[in-house]
């Protein structure tokens, strides 16, 4: 939540400044911003956003169980910028498709909390995605 509110503070900061926001925000341009989101948030900057929908699936092995395969989660995400609209689902563990480019922007998938754990399901709710978003 705070790596959250930073990057929203920062963008409202470079907003406050002026000077044109698209195709590439200054703040995305020298920077690389992680953040961590729920499902349903959304992360705005002026002209685009970015919105965790939801886990499609999680395959991963629980903790402490031996598994042939490791499995993999498939998180959903909205990105609006400009008058662009993409819904992009992305790969934890598959390196083709654990980011995906956007109006100038890449956005991967970093991590997923919680991890699986045998016998107990996870809440939507309770999953948190971390992306990093950086200039393309």
């Amino acid at each position: 939540m705070r790596a959250v509110l930073a990057f929203a503070g920062l963008l409202l900061l470079v907003g406050a400044c002026g000077g044109a926001m698209f195709p590439r925000p200054p703040l995305v341009q020298a920077t690389r911003a992680t953040l961590v989101m729920r499902p349903g948030e959304v992360v705005f900057n002026p002209g685009h956003s970015i919105t965790f929908v939801r886990v499609v699936s999680d395959s991963r092995c629980p903790i402490a169980v031996q598994c042939i395969q490791a499995g993999d989660v498939v998180a959903s995400f909205r990105v609006t910028a400009s008058r662009t609209i993409a819904d992009v689902d992305l790969w934890l563990r598959d390196p083709a498709r654990r980011r995906a480019a956007v109006s100038g922007y890449v956005i991967e998938l970093k991590g997923m909390e919680p991890s699986p754990v045998a016998g107990q399901s996870i809440d939507p709710a309770d999953y948190r995605a971390r992306i990093e978003v950086r200039p393309r």
